[in-house]
């Protein structure tokens, strides 16, 4: 059955709703799959110091990444992804950028990851490289199809992947650490003396060029806000299951780091030659011909893939739900509310992405290694400004988690993912230029295509308009009293562009509405802490409203202080957001529902009445 997607939707809906450990097992399956057969192994050559350097700071930026994006979904739990955070935040623009960057970010990871597959089952079965695309098309239709069925098939099979990635690791820690030499192959002195090292190796410029290698760690975990949809109390749920994610992800890695860095053949040239870093280790634990070893990485990898099509497919069907993709990759079906043709979509185009970088790339994993990290760390940039402009315009709304390291670490992250960006970016530092003109390419298209077409097609889909609604009223409280701290231009700009969205989601919510009247008339909406009185008085308003947007038109001023309050009181009682919502600096807060309304959809008040007047 098709679920229409202007419906509010709530976990309730679902088969069987998510809870905490089914969150950390996605995130584990996704992460732990590139622990265990990617590349990571290279940021080694600068020695092991200077490795275990690189992945404390990279540690310390990631936490403070997902600490702030735990206050953000412990504020709002928007299943969209990490745009709606920053399109709530920043604007429409920026927004828009950064759903692009996080679905490029997605696309490329998982076209990397066919790359993988393909590879590990033509070690394992000795078969001709031309077969490479076969077993990547066949990989991802099996991953599709499993996306598509969804519920207990799909949560089974990752739960399976990931503790069989979890048993693979626990096999080689034992054997690596069982022939655990630090200095002999740590610091080469297993070797001639041209390979003896401090820990420390290259310059300043290896440096900084390993150092994104680092990355592969934990990308992943920030995947996790997508799963607010099918979560139970997803506001306190996920920020402690991506805080559990990220502390088991960290001790997992930090014993694989050791466990390669000390075990032959450590610190050495030879150890570039590794395809697969986990081989050495498992060899010595188990007996088994290391011709197999590829067929133990299959499922992880296989389950770090499903990871990113279930995320994609959703963050896809969000952005089409809010104006910025077609209309045709909104439908979700099924009591799962899978996102069917955007998951079929995805799984088409990453096909079709690592077919093209086959073809054309000689270097197939670092093309889309580099397009992963560029994609990634700008969509971290935004996340982190988001974190930084919440605290400031919105810092009375509840939190159910709360970052320890506030703005100033919020700052510190951003400027790491920025320098990672310069870093990535510089041709001098990495030694191929044609990912670098591939993601500067994206961005100019992307760009020219939201000024040509979405700025004028967008709007706030159902679940932005229910769940960022306060925040919005709240922004234009401290925006009137001139307490956010931006520039008066930034703030007119902003303002402009989140009242043009949101007037034509109003118009769309007005259709919506008439329709689904229309075609069923039984069908009722439950409005909560609604009074009839609350109706009527909304209504009265509305000539004084229209008077307002004419002197607002004028003069270049927002809403007068007593209407202002007038729209913050009936935007908290249509869209709650916790027990008792406080609207910032007026002291007003909602009463607990003393009862419930229900009303025919017709007879709802206009939300074109709830939303900030736009400016032309």
């Amino acid at each position: 059955m098709k679920i229409s997607t202007t419906d509010a939707v709530s976990p309730a809906t679902a088969s069987k709703p998510l809870g905490f450990y089914h969150c950390v097992l996605l995130a584990l399956a996704i992460t732990l799959g590139g622990l265990a057969s990617s590349l990571w192994h290279y940021f080694l050559l600068s020695g092991i110091y200077a490795g275990l350097v690189m992945f404390l700071v990279l540690s310390f930026a990631y936490s403070v990444l997902l600490m702030s994006l735990s206050e953000l979904v412990g504020i709002v739990p928007f299943s969209g992804g990490n745009f709606g955070f920053v399109r709530c935040a920043l604007g429409p623009f920026w927004g828009y950028l950064a759903a692009c960057m996080e679905f490029l970010y997605y696309c490329m990871y998982n076209a990397r990851s066919l790359t993988k597959i393909s590879l590990l089952v033509e070690a394992a079965g000795d078969f001709h490289p031309d077969l490479q695309p076969l077993w990547a098309f066949l990989s991802i239709t099996f991953i599709v199809i499993m996306s598509l069925r969804g519920g207990l098939t799909f949560w089974s099979l990752m739960m399976l992947a990931t503790l069989f990635t979890i048993v693979i690791l626990a096999i080689f820690y034992v054997g690596a650490y069982s022939h655990l030499d630090f200095k002999g192959y740590g610091l080469g002195y297993n070797y001639t003396p041209q390979y003896h090292n401090d820990g420390f190796i290259g310059n300043e410029v290896t440096f900084v060029g390993n150092i994104v290698r680092a990355i592969t760690f934990y990308v992943g975990l920030d995947v996790l806000p997508l799963c607010s949809l099918r979560v139970s109390e997803a506001s306190q749920v996920i920020p402690r299951a991506l805080m559990t994610s990220f502390g088991v992800v960290f001790v997992l890695s930090l014993l694989a780091i050791v466990g390669v860095a000390c075990h032959y053949p450590g610190v050495h040239p030879s150890l570039t030659r590794t395809t697969f870093v986990l081989q050495y280790g498992l060899s010595d634990a188990i007996n088994m011909n290391p011709e197999r070893f590829p067929l133990l990485l299959i499922p992880p990898t296989l389950a770090s893939c499903a990871g990113y099509v279930y995320a994609s497919g959703n963050q896809l069907a969000a952005m089409s739900e809010s104006g910025l993709m077609p209309k045709l990759l909104q439908p979700r079906y099924g009591t799962d509310q899978i996102p069917v043709v955007s998951m079929v979509a995805c799984g088409v185009m990453q096909f079709v992405v690592y077919y093209m970088v086959y073809l054309f790339a000689p270097h197939i994993t670092f093309f889309l290694g580099h397009l992963t990290v560029l994609s990634a760390t700008s969509l971290f940039i935004l996340v982190c400004l988001s974190f930084i402009a919440f605290r400031i315009k919105f810092s009375s709304m509840t939190r159910n988690f709360v970052s320890p390291l506030g703005i100033p670490g919020a700052a510190c992250a951003a400027l790491f993912w920025a320098f990672i960006v310069v870093v990535n970016s510089n041709d001098q530092v990495q030694s191929h230029s044609e990912p670098i003109k591939a993601f500067y390419i994206f961005v100019a298209i992307v760009v020219a295509y939201y000024f040509i077409h979405v700025r004028h097609v967008q709007f706030f889909s159902k679940e932005e308009q229910e769940k960022f609604m306060k925040a919005y009223v709240l922004n234009a409280n401290r925006q009137r009293r001139g307490k956010s701290g931006l520039p008066r231009s930034m703030l007119v700009r902003w303002r402009r562009a989140i009242g043009a969205v949101l007037r034509r989601s109003a118009i769309r919510n007005s259709y919506s509405s008439d329709e689904s009247s229309s075609s069923n008339n039984e069908q009722k909406h439950r409005v909560e802490d609604v009074s009839t009185e609350t109706i009527s008085s909304v209504v009265k308003v509305r000539p004084v409203l229209s008077g307002i947007a004419r002197s607002v038109h004028s003069l270049g001023r927002t809403l007068a202080v007593g209407v202002e309050d007038a729209v913050a009181s009936v935007s908290n009682e249509f869209y709650p957001i916790g027990d008792a919502a406080v609207v910032e600096d007026r002291g007003l807060e909602t009463a607990p529902p003393a009862g419930h309304l229900e009303m025919h959809a017709e007879e709802e008040a206009p939300l074109s009445l709830l939303l900030p007047l736009p400016l032309p």
